[in-house]
């Protein structure tokens, strides 16, 4: 390289400039005012064969979600790995994933014990072959093809409901379950996709009048219940109540490979609104929030498990549950934490100071689901399947601001009393009885013991 030219002598240096002052901070501009939620235009129809519509117009992108929901009936509750069959076999017969694929959408089967959930999407133009693809769920799939599928992995939560769901099926099966007859598949079919009923949700790029007119053509096959004849849903409505009635009880599941103590504490909400906003506020209180009770016990406790409060369907009826995962060292101690918070939740008053981060919180996770079509089709899916209206999310927000401390407090004694839970343990033969058997003595000296009930092996979870 050329050697750099040499400054002449007496050259004077570079001038020193004034000292660079850097610019002032911005200021954050101010907070916009929240628009009011709202899904969008929609038609809410319930067609011919039963099954409950809701359309919403959102044309942000190029596509429609899609969701199907049917209730397993009690034939399906009973029995989810025959359902496991079901699905199995739908899939394979019909290739309905693969044909939604190749039109640039999808289209997914699943089953978790409650439900069976079709789930997807498809652009604008392909609605009506994607709906095509739904009515054809409802051929028979007949009595030659055997009840077999291959085992999948359960999660121990779904394996502590499907033993609920059995204790409380076991005091209100219908009569050709208490005879102990195994229904074939096809009558597992009929039971579930050919009785009618169910909610399909679309949101996305469509018309929702032209959709709902397309969904009762596609599914011109899945008739109502005839009469007299209950639909899978509607006959569910007394096994809440006698869930209730059986009061506290324990079941131990025994596994012999698992690590830690998995728990499920489930009670029937009681009667009332349900979809109030002081319930959905009380159950975060409980423990769907990071400064929860339950949390807060955790962390001043020093004990290593997680713990949650949350809401759902179970058989026909509302449920409130806690779900815990417990360290078998610290199983006996996170049992006897969780009943001191349940009792506290009925005695100790919830306060403001406690109550606005949560109803903060609250407000602004369900804003949330509103900026995402995936979202709001999930969220109108599961609200629908709960009984409520489509426009109980859209108005949610400005009821969890008017939810006062007293109306929460009452919520959470109504929701989480210990005294009207089923308690579902399920770990290892030692540390599973033994959680149990704490539970048991600590509603005993409370004056509340619970009705034991056998403990079988849990068998496989895969």
């Amino acid at each position: 390289p050329a050697p750099a030219a040499l400054e002449p002598p007496g050259t004077p240096g570079p001038v020193a400039g004034p000292p660079t002052v850097p610019a002032p901070a911005r200021p954050v501009p101010a907070l916009g005012a929240q628009p009011t939620p709202y899904y969008g235009p929609r038609r809410d129809v319930t067609l011919v064969g039963g099954t409950r519509v809701v359309a919403v117009r959102d044309g942000r992108i190029p596509l429609v979600e899609l969701r199907l929901r049917l209730p397993l009936g009690a034939s399906g509750w009973r029995r989810p790995e025959d359902v496991d069959a079901l699905v199995h076999v739908l899939a394979g017969r019909t290739g309905v994933t693969g044909r939604a694929e190749e039109r640039g959408g999808s289209f997914h089967l699943s089953t978790d014990g409650q439900w069976l959930d079709i789930t997807g999407f498809t652009p604008p133009d392909g609605v009506t072959d994607w709906l095509g693809l739904l009515g054809e769920l409802a051929a028979p799939v007949g009595a030659v093809v055997p009840l077999r599928t291959p085992s999948r992995r359960r999660d121990p939560g779904a394996v502590a409901d499907t033993a609920l769901r059995g204790h409380w099926l076991a005091h209100t099966a219908p009569s050709r379950e208490r005879t102990g007859e195994r229904p074939g598949l096809d009558m597992v079919h009929h039971d579930i996709l050919r009785r009618g009923g169910g909610w399909l949700v679309a949101v996305g790029d469509i018309d929702p009048d032209r959709f709902a007119a397309d969904a009762e053509r596609a599914l011109s096959g899945w008739k109502a219940a005839a009469p007299g004849e209950a639909g899978a849903y509607a006959e569910t409505g007394a096994y809440g109540e006698a869930g209730a009635s059986l009061g506290t009880s324990t079941l131990a599941l025994h596994h012999d490979a698992m690590a830690d103590v998995h728990l499920t504490l489930s009670a029937p909400e009681p009667t009332g609104d349900t979809a109030s906003a002081a319930r959905y506020l009380a159950t975060a209180l409980a423990g769907a929030h990071y400064q929860s009770r339950m949390a807060a016990h955790s962390l001043r406790a020093g004990l290593d498990h997680t713990v949650y409060s949350a809401r759902d369907i179970c058989l026909g009826t509302s449920r409130a549950y806690v779900r815990a995962t417990l360290p078998e060292r610290h199983a006996a101690g996170g049992v006897a934490g969780i009943a001191e918070v349940l009792g506290e939740l009925r005695t100790v008053p919830v306060t403001a100071a406690e109550l606005e981060p949560i109803r903060t919180f609250c407000a602004a996770q369900l804003l949330g689901v509103f900026d995402s079509p995936a979202a709001k089709a999930d969220l109108l899916r599961d609200t629908v399947s709960a009984g409520r209206r489509p426009e109980w999310a859209e108005r949610l927000p400005e009821l969890l601001r008017q939810s006062t401390p007293a109306e929460v407090g009452t919520a959470c004694a109504d929701l989480f009393a210990a005294d009207r839970m089923t308690l579902v343990v399920l770990g290892r033969p030692g540390p599973a009885s033994e959680t149990a058997d704490r539970w048991t003595a600590l509603l005993e000296g409370s004056g509340t013991p619970p009705a034991p009930l056998p403990r079988p092996h849990a068998g496989s979870l895969a």
